[in-house]
């Protein structure tokens, strides 16, 4: 297939999952090279649908493209070391807001994420979730957010604490 200049293509959006497509501005032409370029900042999954009607006995076509909006996990200061016995605590925040959803506060052992613990969200999509460790040594753990219709999973970055 050779390329088509001056096309139009239209950009249709929809939230994802859900059926209903909307008409995102006006056609664009495509350049000499047949390609048309849009930028979206989405704030939540949307899918993308970029549509040729067909012109001049070409036949139609559509490309979808689903954008992921991940969630951002923020996570406060945990302590280095404790001893064996002993809890921590792990604060922190889901952005954008999540009130009520869960987070996961995740341990990395035998090349696999355990949840180990598990709170909802205040109403300000904080969290403060405390886990007494079993297990001496230098263990890394995470707290995750397992996504939902309008956002992607999201993860704090791995942080490790010593039980001695």
């Amino acid at each position: 297939s050779s390329a088509v200049a001056a096309a139009p293509v239209q950009l249709w959006q929809r939230k994802h999952g859900t059926a209903a497509w909307t008409a995102v501005g006006t056609p664009r032409a495509t350049n000499a090279s047949g390609n048309v370029v849009w930028e979206q900042k989405p704030a939540v999954n949307q899918d993308y649908q970029a549509k040729y009607a067909g012109t001049g006995g070409l036949a139609p076509s559509y490309a979808v493209k689903t954008v992921l909006v991940k969630a951002t996990v923020s996570r406060g200061a945990t302590p280095a070391a404790l001893s064996s016995g002993r809890a921590f605590t792990v604060t922190g925040a889901v952005s954008p807001a999540h009130a009520g959803k869960q987070v996961l506060l995740q341990r990395y052992s035998s090349g696999a994420w355990h949840t180990v613990a598990k709170t909802a969200l205040n109403g300000a999509s904080r969290y403060s979730v405390a886990y007494r460790p079993t297990t001496r040594g230098k263990l890394s753990f995470r707290v995750r957010f397992n996504g939902d219709a309008d956002h992607a999973a999201g993860d704090t970055t791995t942080f490790t604490v010593t039980v001695r």
